[in-house]
């Protein structure tokens, strides 16, 4: 429920009238923490002029005014609201206290201001920002480095602390607020073993490090809200190619399953186009143990999405002799225009005792989808020469290419039963509306590092087709005339020469007819406590010709939550809009592996869908 409250919190500018173009306020409101100049820190490294640096990099028209306050504690922020914030008529404010709230002063046995009027003023703050249209974040403070000082009667000061940062949290459940939670994750990093001295200049007084921390952990949790009210409020850079709309189709997570792999592909119907999405649930405990896919329906782009069907007879596993169990998975649904069906194309996963086998054969796996009975047709396996070393050949997680006349330039990775390492090729394939038939493919590239190249994925650019692939050390990108003799891999760089940092994860193209973009992860982005540095999903412009990624043009296309969002769809949606869709993946790294439900960055497994709205329509949208 309080989930549930906090993305209407999050999204209410949707239902509200649109005004006259003007940036978005925001105001911090805090105290010395905030305010954040002092030695060693300058202004423009406080966390609050990073954000709004970082609201522009979004495309986001905003200027954010800091009003910290040194030594400031809730009961001087009430008696400056009105002077400091409301008069300036912000649109969003974000509060934290409670460092100075909870200190005992020496010779003092009580804190400053106690626990139970540090949370009415809270409560008091909120209130009174609301009720004049404000838009509200809070937020916990920072904990105490690993030298952090002690209080005044010689308690480790993240003691009495942590007590005031569960009232803030109270408070952000009580109010339906949203809450950025930064306590949470800095104790969670030094529970890790993550030094955090370096982060602050004394032990609790974030250092420039810290600060551009701090700032990575409130835009995550902005995002959604500040786009939407740049939406509304025509407050975006209009030298923006296109604004965000962040909508959330599901979420919720029991600690057991979790939704995976959302990709959706449309049916055109009347004229309009309706959006199919299939995603499966994995079992958090286990390594790649995927449940029967399933899907979800919209008719219209604003209308509700329908339930969550699950397609176990027809979309589900089948046994197979000696115990193995056979499913599909790594599913993308796509509509082909020749024939005028959806079809979606995975690749199938061997489990024996519910494991998945570590030798095993791999098969390209379709299904059609009927538009009457709104049912997939049962799975079925692309057939491939008689040859060995397409003994674990398959088309997960890629993008195609259907081609006017209706073949299908379809990216594979295969190798032998004893090869090593994967190799990645482009099929051209016919699809009749019933049977998808290979007919040839072309080069094959491999890398004798990691497990090789696999992932691909294929777009089409102007006359040429560019080519993105995985591997566990980097990314890889080549270039052809054809679609199927490629030039030879190269890594993934930024423009200035320094690695791009996507590495052991899927990347994938969005095609516009003015520019060709890449949808990535990537490490160096205040990360490193996200599983392979899987999260946030970003989105920046390519060179076509120089094949790399343009660095001033890279923008966060969806927030992390703490889970990893490295599997994930593209869906040209129409001409004006486009659609990456993606799930938090509840699971990290070992010995237990899962994600809780009660984790300290809020993921939740959101299934999301980040909008792409196009400031000029994309002529070329139906072509790939």
């Amino acid at each position: 429920m309080y989930l549930r409250a906090v993305l209407f919190v999050l999204l209410f500018a949707l239902t509200t009238t649109r005004v006259t173009a003007e940036p978005l306020r925001m105001v911090t409101l805090g105290d010395s923490i905030t305010k954040g100049v002092r030695p060693g820190v300058k202004a423009e490294e406080t966390f609050s002029a990073i954000l709004e640096r970082q609201l522009r990099q979004q495309g986001i028209l905003a200027t954010v005014t800091n009003a910290g306050v040194g030594g400031e504690t809730t009961v001087g922020a009430l008696k400056r609201l009105e002077k400091d914030v409301l008069a300036r008529s912000p649109h969003v404010v974000a509060v934290m206290y409670g460092t100075n709230d909870c200190y005992v002063d020496r010779g003092k046995k009580d804190s400053r201001v106690a626990l139970k009027d540090y949370e009415r003023n809270l409560t008091d703050v909120v209130d009174r920002l609301r009720r004049a249209g404000i838009q509200v974040v809070l937020m916990t403070e920072p904990a105490y480095a690993e030298n952090g000082p002690k209080n005044g009667v010689g308690e480790e000061s993240n003691l009495r602390l942590g007590e005031y940062m569960n009232a803030c949290r109270s408070v952000a459940r009580k109010t339906e607020t949203p809450l950025v939670d930064h306590f949470a994750h800095w104790t969670a990093l030094m529970k890790k073993g993550t030094k955090l001295a370096s982060w602050t200049t004394d032990g609790y007084h974030p250092s420039p490090r810290g600060h551009e921390d701090m700032a990575h952990r409130i835009l995550q949790v902005l995002l959604p809200s500040t786009q939407d009210l740049a939406n509304r409020r025509e407050a975006w850079d209009p030298k923006s190619p296109f604004r965000v709309q962040l909508d959330v189709l599901t979420q919720g997570y029991d600690g057991v399953k979790c939704w995976v792999h959302p990709r959706a592909g449309i049916v055109p119907v009347s004229g309009r186009p309706a959006v199919v999405l299939t995603m499966q649930k994995l079992l958090v405990k286990g390594s790649d143990v995927f449940d029967p896919l399933a899907d979800v329906r919209r008719d219209d782009l604003g209308s509700p999405w329908s339930d969550i069907r699950v397609h176990a007879e027809n979309l589900g596993k089948r046994k197979e002799p000696g115990g193995v169990v056979v499913g599909i998975c790594d599913f993308t649904p796509k509509w082909h225009a020749k024939s005028k069906k959806l079809l979606g194309i995975g690749q199938t996963v061997r489990y024996l005792n519910n494991k998945v086998m570590e030798k095993r054969q791999r098969e390209t796996a379709y299904a059609i989808y009927d538009e009457q009975t709104k049912t997939w047709s049962a799975w079925k396996t692309l057939a491939m020469p008689d040859s060995p070393v397409f003994h674990s050949a398959g088309a997960g997680s890629v993008q195609r290419v259907d081609l006017p006349n209706g073949d299908i330039l379809l990216p594979i990775y295969f190798k032998g039963k004893e090869d090593p390492y994967y190799r990645v090729t482009v099929t051209r394939c016919t699809f009749d509306g019933t049977a998808l038939k290979y007919v040839e493919h072309g080069d094959e590239f491999t890398l004798n590092a990691g497990r090789g190249l696999f992932e691909p994925s294929l777009t089409r650019f102007g006359k040429k087709y560019y080519l993105t692939m995985r591997n566990e050390t980097a990314g890889y990108v080549a270039v052809s005339d054809d679609g199927m003799r490629f030039t030879k891999p190269r890594r993934w760089e930024f423009d200035d020469g320094t690695e791009l940092g996507t590495y052991n994860t899927q990347s994938h193209w969005v095609s516009h007819a003015e520019a060709l973009y890449l949808v990535y992860t990537r490490k160096g982005a205040n990360n490193d406590h996200i599983f392979r540095h899987r999260a946030p999903l970003f989105i920046a412009q390519v060179d076509p010709e120089k094949l790399h990624v343009i660095r001033k043009t890279e923008r966060i296309a969806v927030p992390e939550h703490g889970a990893r969002l490295g599997n994930f769809g593209i869906v040209d949606v129409n001409e004006n809009e486009t659609w990456i869709t993606v799930a938090e993946w509840m699971q990290t790294w070992g010995p237990n592996y899962v994600l809780p439900p009660d984790n300290p960055h809020g993921g939740n497994n959101r299934v999301w869908a980040a909008r792409l709205l196009w400031s000029q329509p994309n002529a070329a949208w139906a072509d790939r």
